[in-house]
């Protein structure tokens, strides 16, 4: 397998774990098609320079970017919707009732496969399996239908190759023809049995979209639906949809008329009867997000996917993780070099990231867009969640290949080449992992080596092409380093560009800031300590059993900290340079919140120096000696060790223990204390420079 693994990834070919649902139907569209070789790949690019051609053709008619069409669900191509309702009419009963549930959303939307689950006994519910439609979307080539407006960046290279979209039509028919688009009468006639089945106006929120407001802020179906009443707020999703206007059937069935007549009709509805203004014409409401307002709201990014936020960043963590081959390995691209990895990195999936979670803590707290209990807010959650798992995985990713458990370190360490041991390894139900049991209690067998596969593990340093000259130049494959650059860029980044604060970072720091620990300081506190002071414990990915065998499983926010896991962790990827910018990005959180915790948390200080502290209250006092320097350095923590991390007198008693332990020879002891106080002066000199 690794053998294979390796002439696959020499040749740019990645095998059949690749799984990007966007462009499985286009696969087999090719598989069956009796293409090969330049024929294929004409006919593919045939298809992806048709869309280009067409979205520079609509710079020139005047269209601009529109960084919206991605996300406006209501204008998709007309083919989406009968594909789309495969999956939300199995759930709808779970998403349309008096409390939404958001699992019943992720499933619907595939970024979940399998059944809702009861609570009280984990039982699966019976027809909310979407697994089958799914497929069948994917087979479908549904993800293909996904753009309003062919002026948008796809995320995938098949993102926008059917053509114009409905946004762009409607846009050149308003401009060249003073045209407006509305929905048929039809059409009309199912708004109105849907307003009245789900018990809210459908066509005055669809007014309501259409009113000029805030230009961005407010645009879409969706946040109409939010302001007009409780019910449209629990019922703003664009999956109801189908449901709000009578049919999936009623969204495609659209004209034109005259403005002025639009207009006319409109004015005139005003004085009329509700059922006579329910037959009324409507305009299609449009969202559109041009380049000044970019990563403005949650639905106007660059190159993204998906109508929803659980969309957005499941498709976003899909690109990063599926797409490793491609962009990390250098694939005859003259130029490559790692830093432009991070770059692209950064930009085009971690970054964002941080946006979606700044964007739902916005929605939240500010314009109560996005509350509690509303799909919306507990996608919003859940998918803040999952980008700040993918952030903090990325830091905990481990090296490919073979890694066998160290009884020593009660860890699977990296080894070269392949699994040279065979045999179990047993953790008893308290966590501690022995290697032959006498304790009581149950057990879970583990394999004594474990084979972790390209892409769950990444090569940490960059490999290069020895074959020649000019070697550090002829990079082969960028270096896991760089992805964790990004990662911890992303996780201290700050400044917000959410509509309604601005951006005047100078003027106000906080109210113009919005970084991942204004929410959630506790996980990153841990992380960034944990990988300063290489305690793998508090952030390592775990081995656990499945039913195919061990698999590496990355930790979550979601975790329940009262139970946590007593799996044995893999060392991550990490080098000393690592720990450093680990460090500095701890302390860096201090200027994204003007929160000094992390700071304060591993404040070490030098006795006789001057900075000699008195223990709070409720504090004690860890105090070491370098024995070769002969300074005292003493850092202190609560007495019930809370409020933690408290990283800087975790180095005191880690050098202490170091100092008291019998079992080390003395040349052992000499360089293990010779790092430790180093690490300890590091982060003294950290605090004085950053932490204050």
């Amino acid at each position: 397998m690794k053998e294979l693994e390796d002439v696959t990834s020499r040749n740019n070919i990645w095998m059949a774990n690749f799984d990007d649902p966007s462009i499985t139907g286009l696969a087999k569209e090719f598989a069956s098609s009796g293409l090969q070789g330049n024929d294929l790949f004409n006919e593919l690019r045939k298809r992806v320079f048709r869309a280009v051609m067409l979205h520079e053709l609509g710079h020139t008619m005047g269209l601009r970017h529109n960084f919206a069409g991605s996300a406006d669900a209501l204008n998709y191509q007309d083919d989406y919707w009968p594909q789309r309702v495969k999956t939300i009419d199995p759930l709808s009963t779970y998403t349309q009732g008096a409390t939404p549930l958001a699992d019943a959303f992720q499933r619907s939307n595939c970024t979940v496969q399998e059944p809702l689950r009861r609570r009280a006994d984990g039982s699966a519910v019976v027809g909310t399996d979407p697994t089958p439609g799914c497929q069948a979307q994917a087979d479908g080539k549904m993800a293909e239908l996904q753009y309003s407006s062919i002026m948008d960046y796809g995320s995938r290279f098949n993102s926008d190759i059917h053509g114009l979209g409905h946004y762009d039509i409607a846009a050149l028919a308003a401009g060249y023809g003073d045209l407006v688009e509305v929905f048929d009468p039809t059409a009309m006639q199912g708004i109105a049995a849907g307003s009245q089945k789900m018990q809210v106006d459908v066509r005055q929120a669809m007014v309501l979209a259409n009113t000029i407001r805030n230009p961005i802020l407010f645009q879409g179906l969706d946040n109409a639906m939010a302001q007009l009443s409780s019910a449209g707020q629990r019922l703003s999703h664009y999956t109801n949809y189908p449901a709000l206007l009578g049919g999936y059937q009623n969204i495609a069935k659209r004209t034109f008329m005259p403005r002025t007549e639009y207009l006319s009709q409109l004015n005139a509805s005003q004085n009329q009867t509700a059922a006579q203004r329910a037959s009324a014409p409507v305009k299609v409401p449009y969202m559109s997000c041009y380049d000044e307002y970019v990563d403005s709201v949650e639905t106007c990014h660059r190159y993204d996917a998906g109508a929803d936020n659980d969309e957005i960043v499941s498709n976003l963590v899909i690109g990063y993780q599926q797409y490793y081959v491609f962009n990390n390995f250098q694939r005859d691209r003259v130029g490559f070099d790692p830093f432009q990895v991070a770059l692209r990195t950064a930009q085009r999936y971690f970054l964002p990231l941080t946006n979606m979670y700044q964007h739902w803590l916005w929605g939240r707290l500010i314009t109560r867009l996005t509350p509690q209990g509303t799909p919306r807010g507990d996608l919003g959650l859940i998918a803040t969640g999952i980008g700040l798992d993918t952030l903090r995985g990325v830091m905990s990713t481990p090296e490919y290949g073979a890694h066998v458990y160290n009884p020593d370190l009660g860890e699977y360490v990296p080894v070269d080449g392949k699994c040279p041991e065979t045999g179990e390894v047993f953790v008893p139900s308290d966590g501690v992992v022995v290697g032959n049991p006498t304790l009581d209690g149950p057990f879970t067998s583990m394999p004594m080596c474990v084979d972790v596969p390209r892409g769950v593990g990444r090569s940490f340093f960059s490999q290069y092409d020895s074959s020649g000259y000019d070697v550090f130049r002829r990079i082969l494959e960028s270096g896991h380093y760089y992805d964790q650059l990004a990662a911890m860029a992303a996780l201290q980044a700050s400044n917000a560009s959410v509509v309604g604060i601005g951006s005047d970072v100078n003027a106000d720091a906080r109210t113009f800031r919005i970084p991942y620990n204004l929410a959630f300081p506790e996980p990153l506190e841990t992380l960034f300590s944990s990988v300063y002071k290489e305690d793998d414990g508090g952030y390592a990915a775990h081995v656990t059993m499945s039913a195919t065998g061990a698999k590496v499983s990355q930790r979550s926010i979601f975790d329940d900290p009262a139970a946590p896991s007593t799996a044995p962790v893999i060392v991550p990827g990490r080098s000393y340079t690592t720990r450093v910018q680990s460090l500095v990005a701890g302390m860096n959180l201090l200027d994204g919140s003007l929160n000094p915790a992390f700071a304060r948390q591993g404040q070490v200080s030098l006795l006789g120096s001057g900075e000699q502290r008195t223990a709070p209250e409720g504090f004690s006092a860890v105090q070491v000696s370098d024995p070769v320097s002969g300074r005292m350095f003493v850092a202190f923590r609560t007495a019930d060790g809370s409020g933690g991390p408290w990283y800087g007198a975790d180095l005191l008693e880690k050098a202490q223990s170091i100092k008291d332990d019998p079992n080390l020879t003395a040349q052992d002891r000499d360089s293990q204390l010779s790092s430790v106080f180093g690490d300890i002066e590091l982060v003294r000199e950290a605090f004085n420079i950053l932490g204050q």
